[in-house]
């Protein structure tokens, strides 16, 4: 989870996903980056920018899910969690 949100945070190096999403939530973007990386893997991907925590993308459900990953990322008072398990 902490690589994936590293990746995002850096990827394209123009203007990473991360800072894009904190100005303005993307799902389809979000989704495309992360389909592609997580093969195979169900993902949670949250922000909170202070009104609380929302979905931004997501693939699976936590509700039965063991052993899930979890990251923290922050762009300025943009908070990132992503979630990640099988």
């Amino acid at each position: 989870a902490s690589d994936v949100l590293d990746a995002m945070a850096s990827y394209p190096a123009d203007k990473p996903l991360l800072e894009e999403l904190a100005e303005s939530p993307n799902s389809t973007l979000a989704s495309g980056f992360l389909n592609g990386t997580l093969e195979g893997i169900n993902y949670n991907l949250t922000m909170d920018n202070g009104s609380g925590e929302v979905t931004v993308a997501s693939r699976g459900s936590m509700g039965d899910a063991e052993d899930i990953g979890t990251a923290v990322a922050c762009r300025g008072t943009v908070i990132f969690r992503l979630y990640v398990w099988r």
